[in-house]
């Protein structure tokens, strides 16, 4: 909803001001500041944030208080949180989760403990999740998971709309 953040690992949440091109602290609290944020996701009116030590917080007052959100959890480092298709998700240590929100929990969609998910995307209907074993897809909705890459761990994965791009700690892949 035109809303822009940034998480700082050292003093906190951000928005920015556009009349004011500037940007803004926001509260966040020591626990949070603490846990080590770093992904950053707005999600149903509410602000999450997912944290190398804590889990995922969440804030539906623009920061003003946060409650952690860890049922169903493996593992509480997340590494990335993204919306796809109106649904929320983690990647974490131990596999990808998605936020079921009448239960108010989360759900292993795939993984294992030994499982790192560092990012996740979704192209012509699929779901692409980048991994410490490689890269996996799956169609959204279904649980059908492929592996697409074997060639090593993945840091990051991202669609254009027209392609995949997926990097490794020195290398850039594109699917076209």
């Amino acid at each position: 909803n035109g809303r822009l953040a940034v998480a700082s690992k050292d003093s906190g949440l951000y928005f920015f001001d556009s009349r004011k091109t500037s940007w803004v602290k926001t509260p966040t609290n020591k626990q949070l500041i603490e846990s080590n944020l770093g992904a950053l996701t707005f999600y149903k009116d509410r602000i999450y944030i997912g944290t190398q030590f804590g889990g995922v917080f969440y804030s539906p007052d623009e920061g003003k208080s946060w409650t952690k959100l860890n049922v169903g959890l493996s593992n509480l480092t997340i590494r990335k949180l993204a919306v796809i298709e109106g649904k929320l998700y983690a990647a974490t240590n131990a596999g990808l989760y998605s936020f079921v929100d009448l239960l108010s929990r989360w759900e292993l969609e795939y993984g294992t403990s030994t499982l790192q998910v560092n990012g996740i995307t979704a192209l012509d209907g699929n779901l692409y999740i980048a991994t410490s074993q490689g890269a996996y897809t799956t169609p959204i909705g279904l649980r059908n998971w492929q592996k697409i890459f074997a060639g090593g761990a993945l840091h990051n994965i991202s669609a254009d709309g027209k392609a995949l791009y997926a990097m490794v700690y020195n290398e850039l892949f594109s699917s076209m």
